[in-house]
C-alpha cells in the first residue's frame, strides 16, 4: 500500500461513553488540523474544508457514515434513528447506518461508510484515507457530466418508472433539446 493511500485515524470522541446508546452525533473533521498531510495534494484550498460525518451508536456498536442526505444535503443528525436506519427529517430518505446503503427514496446515492476503531483508552477513531474523506459523493446528479454526444439529439431509453427512472427522466427532460427520451414500463 502506498503512503498516499495509508489509512489515518481521525479522533471522533475522547471516550466511547460520551455518546449514549441509540443516539447519533454529527462530527466535524477540520482538514486544517491535518495540514502537513495535505501538502501532497498541491491544493491550498483543502485546508479550509470541513468534513462532516455521522457517528451512530446502537446496541453498543459504533457506525460512521456521511452526514448529509443524498437527496438535498440536509443534516441526518436532525433525522430519526430507528433499528439500524436513519431517516432524513426533510423528505424521509432512509439510509442503513451499518453500510450507508440507501433504503428508501428520495435519496439519490448511498452514503460513504467509514471504519471505526476504539483503542485501549476507549477513544473513538474514524479510520480512512484522506482520499476517502475528501472525495465524498455529490448530493445532486449533474446531467451535464454525462458522456453523451452533444452534436445531435441523443436517444435515451429508460426501463422502469420507479424512483430512479422518474428522476432520470426528469433530469433529461430539463435538456429536452439534447435528448429524446423513451420510457418503457410495465403499464
Amino acid at each position: 500500500m502506498s503512503a498516499r493511500l495509508k489509512p489515518i485515524e481521525f479522533k471522533l470522541l475522547q471516550n466511547a461513553n460520551d455518546l449514549e446508546n441509540d443516539s447519533m452525533k454529527e462530527i466535524e473533521i477540520k482538514m486544517s488540523d491535518y495540514e502537513s498531510l495535505l501538502k501532497r495534494f498541491n491544493d491550498e484550498s483543502l485546508k479550509e474544508r470541513v468534513i462532516k460525518v455521522l457517528l451512530v451508536k446502537q446496541n453498543n456498536q459504533f457506525y460512521c457514515i456521511g452526514s448529509k442526505c443524498s437527496h438535498y444535503g440536509a443534516s441526518l443528525a436532525m433525522g430519526v434513528l430507528y433499528k439500524d436506519h436513519v431517516r432524513c427529517f426533510l423528505h424521509g430518505a432512509c439510509f442503513n447506518v451499518k453500510t450507508g446503503d440507501i433504503e428508501e427514496y428520495p435519496g439519490l446515492n448511498c452514503l460513504p461508510k467509514f471504519d471505526i476503531d476504539i483503542n485501549v483508552l476507549n477513544e473513538v477513531y474514524l479510520k480512512a484515507t484522506l482520499e476517502q474523506l475528501l472525495d465524498l459523493p455529490k448530493t445532486k446528479i449533474d446531467i451535464d457530466r454525462l458522456s453523451l454526444s452533444p452534436r445531435r439529439r441523443t436517444k435515451v431509453v429508460i426501463i422502469g418508472s420507479g424512483a430512479a427512472g422518474l428522476l432520470c427522466m426528469d433530469k433529461l427532460r430539463q435538456k429536452q433539446d439534447e435528448y429524446e427520451v423513451t420510457v418503457i414500463t410495465r403499464e
